[in-house]
């Protein structure tokens, strides 16, 4: 049973991942989420220290600068949905491409209620930033030209982030 650490995707990840048998060699003495974890803390530190995330913080951020993330992030899960999507039709059947069609489901939900939310008719008419919109590029590059497992790893920078930087924002109140 290949063994997920929760510190590299979300619990939710984890528990859908423990269900499927990707590998029958453990690593035990090799945490290859963590040395990448180690080898960010100075992308890491920057993102905590943006304007967006200190604004949420201090409880300053700009309702604009709040709504621009926010349709930023429901055309990112639509991105990330398509990556999905091509990445698990790309693997054969088993375990992986049916949790990258549950991911794609998700994040098919996620955008959809954000598009109704935001009132947002088509995704492809925002432009997005161009960090976000290189990253996309890269999840769309790897669903498209590389092994399926791979999206694991290239989803891992938000499946990880995100949630450190909110547990950096409840350390701080």
């Amino acid at each position: 049973m290949w063994k997920a650490s929760p510190r590299c995707v979300s619990g939710a990840a984890v528990s859908k991942l423990l269900q499927c048998t990707l590998s029958d060699k453990p690593c035990n003495d090799y945490d290859f989420c963590e040395w990448l974890w180690t080898e960010t803390k100075d992308t890491r530190m920057k993102a905590l220290n943006t304007n967006f995330v200190q604004g949420v913080k201090d409880g300053m951020l700009h309702p604009t600068s709040f709504g621009a993330y926010i349709v930023q992030d429901a055309v990112y899960c639509q991105k990330a949905q398509e990556s999905l999507s091509v990445a698990a039709k790309r693997d054969k059947m088993g375990p992986l491409k049916i949790f990258l069609e549950h991911e794609s489901t998700d994040y098919k939900s996620y955008y959809e209620d954000l598009f109704d939310k935001w009132h947002i008719r088509d995704g492809k008419a925002i432009e997005l930033g161009k960090e976000c919109q290189e990253y996309v590029d890269i999840v769309a590059d790897v669903a498209s030209n590389d092994d399926a497992y791979y999206m694991l790893v290239a989803l891992i920078p938000c499946g990880r982030l995100w949630p450190w930087l909110g547990q950096q924002l409840i350390a701080a109140k």
